[in-house]
């Protein structure tokens, strides 16, 4: 699929270009004919050339949205740190820790995330 994605890109991509630095008329007839006439062997040719243009084009373009992502490794560190926070804060106050994973529970963290947070600073009873 992705094979066919790309080759119709590159072909339309190819044809503006072709169609900027000879005209719109020119840019199919030059396509047409070298088919026409090589009795499809040019395609040998083309497709290649507009299957590398489509590729070069989705990999442009998809590396914008891969820098948007966050990695799953800063996604689970800023859980990590906010959960840190928010229990450091509790215990300042000094809300009992018992209490404090209640809330964090009824927040929806997982039991897991809590525990990985509490246990290694004090036990929960």
């Amino acid at each position: 699929m992705k094979f066919t994605i790309d080759t119709l890109v590159g072909a339309a991509i190819l044809v503006v270009l072709m169609s900027i630095f000879l005209t719109p008329g020119p840019a199919m007839s030059v396509i047409y004919y070298s088919v026409v006439c090589t009795a499809g062997i040019s395609l040998v040719i083309w497709i290649p050339l507009a299957t590398g243009i489509g590729r070069m084009a989705r990999y442009i373009f998809s590396r914008g949205d891969e820098t948007l992502k966050p990695s799953m490794t800063s996604v689970s560190a800023n859980r990590h740190q906010a959960i840190e926070t928010y229990i450091r804060d509790a215990t300042c106050k000094g809300t009992p820790i018992e209490q404090i994973v209640q809330q964090l529970r009824a927040l929806g963290w997982s039991q897991q995330e809590i525990d990985r947070v509490i246990v290694p600073h004090e036990p929960v009873h």
